[in-house]
């Protein structure tokens, strides 16, 4: 069949590993840094693109905190966000009807559907192609967007090459801007700190009322304080939210 890509037995056996890797480091990573550190590389090894962008958001809008540029010009990503809510433009509510992955290259986006707007970004800023793709939240309401541009290949592989990697993306996504909304939300007084940094090292209430000169009735008020803004129900969930939500450091 035309346009489809033959892959030897070593090629395949090569872009398995690198997807076996891929998941892995999906299913480690917990920040922004692990994902742009450690996934991102290997989904480059497996499929090649020049820029990529993602980002969590309702139908209308990616929320521009829990975003993640890499290569697209900012020029073009406030360009895009400002007039569309998203870097992907109108290519967004393109997928959203067939929740399949969307392409768009120069001589496509000529055509008289193409939004005029998006269309002079997409020149000015000198991109090639353009693939756009997502995937709901169970409630439907909420979902993940990934853009790629500057892609090698376009052809039935890579289209299902995408589909199968946009789930793990999806949940990272969820599991990162999850924690970095929660942690945020997280507002730990000084002396509910001072609790938790001992409460890591082991020390019992009583223990902690000797070292820091006050009684074991008000350290409990602030371990039962911070506990409850942790929500958390033991020491030891205490210390690993606390470590998951980068309130602690390793």
């Amino acid at each position: 069949m035309p346009g489809i890509m033959r892959f030897s037995q070593q090629e395949r056996r090569t872009r398995s590993v690198s997807v076996s890797e891929f998941v892995a480091a999906c299913t480690a990573a917990a920040s922004k840094d692990d994902f742009l550190l450690s996934v991102y590389p290997k989904l480059l090894r497996i499929w090649q693109h020049e820029m990529f962008a993602c980002g969590r958001g309702d139908m209308d809008r990616v929320h521009p905190d829990q975003s993640i540029n890499v290569n697209f010009p900012e020029e073009y990503m406030r360009r895009m966000s400002a007039t569309y809510g998203s870097p992907g433009g109108p290519l967004v509510q393109d997928w959203l009807k067939s929740q399949r992955p969307v392409y768009y290259d120069q001589s496509t986006i000529l055509g008289e559907m193409v939004d005029p707007g998006w269309r002079a970004a997409f020149c000015d800023h000198g991109l090639r192609n353009m693939v756009s793709h997502g995937v709901l939240d169970n409630s439907g309401k909420a979902l993940s967007y990934f853009w790629f541009a500057g892609v090698e290949v376009w052809d039935p592989h890579q289209a299902f090459m995408i589909d199968m990697l946009a789930p793990h993306l999806h949940i990272i996504l969820a599991r990162i801007f999850r924690h970095a909304s929660h942690a945020a939300s997280v507002q730990l007084s000084s002396r509910e700190k001072e609790m938790l940094n001992w409460i890591c090292t082991g020390k019992s209430n009583l223990e902690i009322a000797g070292i820091i000169g006050i009684s074991p009735w008000t350290v409990k008020i602030h371990v039962r304080n911070l506990m409850a803004k942790l929500d958390v129900s033991s020491r030891s969930q205490a210390v690993a939210k606390a470590f998951e939500l980068g309130l602690l450091k390793t």
